[in-house]
């Protein structure tokens, strides 16, 4: 269980000195030139963040067609990449690598001709640790949405 404390909108003290020194803000001034924030009235606190952050974190948010529409914060729509189509032409050849082709002067993906012989048949993992590229969204996603606030471990990350 992580034990790191990020600043929200409640001020903790600053380990690198006190106000006005350089790199450590002045919160006390903050708060004169601000009166009127629902922060500083305690309207919005860590605790009402909190809260609203776990309330939230599943269903779906729509932002009126600005740029996703809706998008599902449960990851249940995760796609399964392993189910295809992964032809050749306009297909990527896996789900993994796109077709590097290029459409030419007309500047459209259905213009593609067909990846290279062979080109990403034979799939290979990212370097270092973790799950790596080869990971199915349709799997990582039941794991992500099963996540609660408090429930993330520092530097790991895993399919299960």
């Amino acid at each position: 269980m992580p034990t790191h404390i990020q600043k929200m909108v409640e001020n903790l003290p600053s380990p690198w000195g006190t106000a006005r020194d350089k790199g450590v803000a002045d919160y006390q001034a903050l708060q004169g030139m601000f009166p009127g924030s629902p922060i500083h009235s305690g309207e919005i606190s860590n605790e009402s963040l909190t809260k609203k952050y776990i309330e939230k974190q599943h269903g779906e948010v729509n932002d009126e067609g600005h740029t996703f529409g809706v998008f599902k914060l449960d990851y249940n729509e995760a796609p399964d990449v392993a189910a295809g189509p992964h032809g050749e032409g306009t297909d990527p050849p896996n789900p993994y690598v796109p077709n590097p082709t290029s459409p030419g002067p007309s500047c459209n993906a259905a213009d593609k001709p067909d990846a290279p012989e062979g080109f990403g048949k034979k799939t290979s993992n990212t370097p270092g640790e973790g799950d790596g590229a080869l990971s199915n969204p349709s799997n990582t996603s039941v794991v992500i949405a099963q996540q609660t606030l408090g429930t993330y471990s520092f530097g790991s990350s895993t399919n299960g």
